[in-house]
């Protein structure tokens, strides 16, 4: 592992790129919320960032709406749209 300064106080450590993915691949499942109600919903998990989208998608999924799990698979979907 090296360390760059970037002229400023802080030093940043650079991982290994396997390191790193594998770090980021982590991250990106810790935040899935499997849907219990699959027969409703566009898709098997939702990604969230906050533990408000996540308490959001578990409502949804709680009120057994086909509606309801549509609008999250949009959220999700025009999230990556931009």
């Amino acid at each position: 592992m090296s360390k760059v300064g970037l002229n400023s106080p802080a030093t940043y450590t650079l991982l290994p790129p396997s390191v790193a993915a594998e770090e980021g691949i982590v991250r990106y499942l810790s935040n899935l919320y499997e849907v219990q109600n699959r027969d409703k919903s566009l898709f098997d998990a939702v990604e969230y960032e906050s533990e408000v989208e996540k308490e959001f998608a578990r409502d949804l999924d709680s009120q057994r709406e086909r509606q309801a799990l549509r609008q999250v698979a949009l959220m999700v979907q025009n999230r990556y749209a931009h």
